[in-house]
């Protein structure tokens, strides 16, 4: 089945944010920076390459992760004032929600962001770095979804921009489509 058959007859689409609806003008490298420089408070030396690295090492220090998560939210609000619409991730979500057909996001910016930037959109469920417990590439998020959906692996797709995206997807059973094999023309 090709990517377009996936998107349009899934009967789950799960889709990523930033890279795959809208890309954020945020400052990744500061981020991590940010990120490290409070862990260190928590006795973590080194840098973090990836909000993987981070929330990884938060899930085993008590309060960690509520404070990794104040300051990504902090700094994603910097870059919302300059996103800029991917527009075939765009044309995919609504050509589903206005046929009434599910529609989900699972993503590794913080639910603060999510809300601001789809809260009126009627996607559900949205789910930050913040709604799980482990985040991507584990599959927590997916199966999270499926669930309120009622629905299992077989009848989802997640539509992404990264291998983080690609690794969840696997892992929890789920067919994925790169973002960049979805064409505009398909949901004219």
């Amino acid at each position: 089945m090709g990517p377009e058959k996936l998107v349009k007859e899934a009967v789950v689409a799960i889709f990523d944010l930033d890279g795959t609806l809208f890309r954020l003008n945020v400052d990744w490298a500061r981020v991590y920076e940010r990120l490290s420089w409070i862990s260190r408070e928590y006795g973590h030396i080194g840098m973090f390459g990836s909000l993987v690295e981070a929330y990884r090492w938060s899930e085993q220090v008590y309060r960690a992760k509520e404070r990794l998560v104040e300051a990504q939210a902090e700094m994603e609000e910097e870059g919302l004032s300059n996103i800029t619409m991917i527009s075939q991730g765009v044309k995919a979500v609504r050509w589903r929600l206005a046929r009434g057909k599910p529609a989900a996001v699972l993503s590794l910016n913080t639910s603060n962001t999510l809300e601001k930037v789809l809260g009126h959109w009627g996607l559900f469920p949205i789910l930050g770095i913040d709604n799980v417990e482990r985040a991507k590439p584990d599959p927590q998020g997916v199966e999270l979804i499926l669930r309120a959906h009622g629905k299992v692996p077989g009848e989802a797709v997640f539509i992404g921009n990264s291998d983080i995206d690609r690794r969840c997807a696997e892992t929890a059973g789920v067919i994925f489509v790169h973002v960049d094999d979805i064409r505009e023309e398909w949901f004219e």
